[in-house]
């Protein structure tokens, strides 16, 4: 996404293109996708 469109679109917008974009993830063979330099702490309360 660019910087305007990171600016000027809302939750649901950027809430589709995650899901487009975890999908063509999927699809294209990858089974897991995490965020390497970020929080993990909520991904670890989940799997708990």
């Amino acid at each position: 996404m660019s910087a305007p469109e990171l600016l000027t679109s809302d939750s649901r917008y950027f809430a589709y293109v995650a899901t487009t974009t975890a999908k063509k993830y999927l699809y294209s063979g990858w089974t897991s996708v995490r965020d390497a330099a970020g929080n993990t702490f909520s991904l670890k309360k989940i799997y708990r």
